[in-house]
């Protein structure tokens, strides 16, 4: 079976589109998890604090993924295929692991097309329509790539805490008014193109999956959204099964914290 590893469901955009992958593709999977999201870690007593950096050397932050110590992941590999793979050079979540191939990947967009590649008997999240397929990829691209500001700017793990947002820098606002106006843009498209179905090229695809994190950012960081169709795409992304039921796992660390006593460990 598949391995993915995944860094913290409050904390890692880029581990939320590779899981909502699988999920959509229906393959079967387990799902490990680094924990990245300082300073709290999950215990069997619930999340405490850590107060040291607990052997912890806090790596250099890629563009895309989210960077992890080795040794961690070597520690948490049972497969055993991390070492000596590509990953121990460029360790970052999520990361995909096939026992049967040997295959270790670290981007979501090369897990994705290593799924399309070699498990071709689930539902695709690209399409038979050669221009909806080229579609796909270029908007899954632009997402992988040149959304940095507005990533780090108006972040997917602040979008759950209510009481923790700060003010938005001007290239973080000045991307989300270009990425509303591609959505405006692209649904339009779609309609002129005579795609049917509620998402970005008609059905879900793998431009939904890498734009659900965002689409979480905007809601979470109460963006106003004025177009209607754009506000009705973002209510059925993350109205989408897959994705409200990840969503729901990434909030349970903050409802824990709430409902916790001041002062208590967990608070």
């Amino acid at each position: 079976m598949l391995t993915l590893i995944i860094g913290d469901k409050q904390f890692s955009s880029w581990s939320m589109r590779a899981s909502i992958i699988l999920r959509e593709r229906k393959i079967p999977y387990r799902e490990i998890i680094a924990g990245l999201d300082w300073p709290i870690k999950f215990t069997k007593n619930g999340i405490i604090p850590i107060k040291d950096k607990d052997d912890y050397d806090l790596p250099k932050e890629p563009a895309s993924g989210c960077g992890c110590q080795i040794t961690q992941l070597l520690n948490i590999d049972d497969t055993q295929l991390i070492e000596n793979s590509i990953v121990e050079h460029l360790p970052r979540v999520p990361i995909l692991i096939d026992p049967e191939t040997g295959a270790v990947i670290c981007d979501v967009l090369a897990i994705s097309e290593y799924l399309e590649e070699n498990f071709k008997d689930y539902p695709s999240l690209l399409s038979d329509d050669i221009v909806k397929r080229s579609d796909i990829r270029v908007f899954s691209s632009h997402i992988h790539a040149d959304l940095l500001p507005l990533m780090s700017g108006m972040s997917y793990a602040n979008s759950f805490r209510k009481n923790n947002q700060k003010e938005i820098p001007n290239d973080a606002l000045e991307q989300l008014k270009e990425t509303l106006e591609l959505l405006e843009n692209t649904l339009a498209r779609k309609k002129a193109k005579g795609w049917t179905g509620e998402f970005l090229f008609g059905d879900f695809s793998l431009a939904d999956a890498m734009f659900a994190p965002i689409a979480q950012q905007i809601r979470g960081w109460n963006i106003k959204v004025t177009n209607n169709e754009v506000n009705n795409y973002l209510d059925s992304l993350l109205n989408r099964e897959s994705i409200k039921l990840y969503l729901e796992e990434a909030k349970q660390p903050y409802k824990l914290l709430e409902e916790a006593k001041e002062n208590s460990p967990t608070w």
